[in-house]
């Protein structure tokens, strides 16, 4: 039977989209958020990163039987990560919102400024903030960087 995470991540690779499992937060017995990475506790990007290398998929996009194995296997339970940039044909805006946070407000003045995004699927965070995606033609390059805007 196949996992819920698995079902997603055939389906974001049915998009052409590079796809690969990532850790997950876990909470202990005392409330203490962990990541399921060897940093445990420690971690400072909980649930926010690779559970594999992911250099390779940068490039090249996993096939459904290599994320098959992974979600089924070792990778069962993970979060599924998804590759932006060439190898995907998308990129998202990260918009970081909540207490200290001025992501909502930066994009509201810039759709002033501008005009509105064009539709597109928007995903919440874990955070509380939303990831914004668009699809990029082929051979479109976007620099990444955090920060960037607000």
């Amino acid at each position: 039977m196949k996992t819920n995470e698995l079902n997603w991540a055939l389906f974001y690779a049915s998009l052409g989209w590079s796809v690969v499992p990532t850790h997950h937060v876990t909470i202990d017995k005392s409330g203490t958020k962990s990541c399921s990475c060897q940093q445990g506790a420690d971690c400072i990007s909980k649930g926010k990163h690779p559970a594999i290398n992911w250099t390779k998929h940068q490039k090249e996009r996993a096939t459904k039987q290599q994320i098959t194995e992974w979600f089924e296997g070792p990778y069962r339970g993970y979060s599924v990560g998804l590759i932006t940039g060439s190898v995907s044909r998308m990129f998202v805006v990260d918009v970081d919102e909540g207490p200290g946070k001025d992501g909502g407000d930066t994009l509201a003045q810039l759709q002033l400024a501008n005009d509105d995004l064009p539709p597109t699927p928007i995903a919440k965070t874990g955070g509380g903030g939303r990831h914004f995606v668009f699809k990029t033609p082929p051979d479109f390059e976007i620099p990444t960087d955090k920060k960037t805007l607000g």
